[in-house]
């Protein structure tokens, strides 16, 4: 179930609830080019997470298109 989204030109970040903890899954061009397992973290996190990818701070490893799960 998605908590929350956030968008900014080309990408997408949407934050959902399963089981027990929250997964975020990063877009880009409307492609997932990875998903984060939050197993521990708030909410907070994830969105602080998501909102860091749309807005491009940091660095994610998307290069690979690869799924990625901690």
């Amino acid at each position: 179930m998605i908590v929350s989204r956030y968008e900014k030109g080309n990408r997408r970040s949407d934050i959902c609830k399963e089981d027990n903890h929250f997964v975020v899954r990063l877009y880009e061009n409307n492609i997932c080019v990875l998903i984060k397992e939050l197993p521990g973290h708030s909410i907070h996190y994830a969105e602080s997470l998501a909102e860091n990818f749309v807005e491009q701070i940091g660095s994610f490893s998307t290069q690979s298109r690869q799924f990625l799960v901690e």
